[in-house]
């Protein structure tokens, strides 16, 4: 558990509370001689009545280091490494309709680097709301297997996690965007679906599409694309 008793700091994620730590000329030189410590965060926040049913998820993008995470005084999980992002399932521990309470420990040992690595948050951290069946973190994966200046055949692999307690039929639809600006254009340039029949576990869908006179990318024409992916439930 933590000590709800201290005087919280407020603060802005990306974090680093060892910066603001007095310097120790005995301590490690590798690491700026700043001393590697433990912080705790925290955060209240409220997940609406209307999403009980959904999937709530964390990520992390980057938390030095040995992370456990409590939500609403329950254990959810941690990672050792400061360096690699995870995911974890807050699901079976939100309180709908309420206000919840996150609790984050990080420890950063001392002599664990040959360099300055800091403390705390220090990338972002993400509340993901999803539908029971949905795409999976880091779920599609493209690729351009022939291009040519007339056409380019785009495959599209997508990772589909189901969380429901029910199979049934679903459509997985991906819909391929030229990006103007860095913003996608109103009308799609090609797209591609297949209807399968989901059962409880995940499952893996390969998509195919051809885009007409693709624009190509080159350092003096840097054209870009964009896919996005729906799941419908028939």
């Amino acid at each position: 558990s933590y000590n709800d008793k201290v005087n919280w700091e407020k603060i802005q994620i990306p974090h680093d509370w060892n910066i603001k730590m007095q310097f120790d000329n005995k301590g490690n030189g590798s690491a700026a001689y700043l001393p590697e410590s433990i912080g705790w965060y925290r955060k209240h926040f409220t997940v609406p009545a209307s999403d009980k049913g959904k999937q709530i998820y964390i990520d992390f993008d980057g938390a030095m280091s040995h992370s456990a995470v409590w939500l609403n005084g329950k254990f959810v999980g941690g990672w050792p490494s400061g360096y690699a992002s995870f995911r974890l399932d807050l699901t079976p521990y939100v309180e709908f309709g309420k206000e919840n309470v996150i609790a984050v420990r990080l420890d950063n040992p001392p002599e664990t680097s040959r360099w300055y690595p800091g403390s705390g948050l220090y990338r972002n951290v993400w509340l993901v709301k999803t539908a029971p069946v949905h795409v999976g973190q880091w779920g599609t994966f493209i690729t351009t297997p022939s291009v040519s200046k007339d056409s380019a055949t785009v495959n599209v692999r997508v990772a589909v996690e189901n969380k429901a307690d029910a199979a049934g039929e679903i459509t997985v639809k991906s819909s391929i965007y030229r990006l103007t600006n860095g913003t996608k254009n109103i009308k799609s340039v090609a797209s591609t679906s297949k209807q399968i029949v989901l059962d409880r576990n995940s499952t893996t869908v390969d998509l195919a599409a051809d885009v007409r006179n693709p624009a190509l990318w080159s350092p003096s024409s840097p054209s870009l694309y964009k896919t996005i992916t729906e799941i419908i439930r028939l």
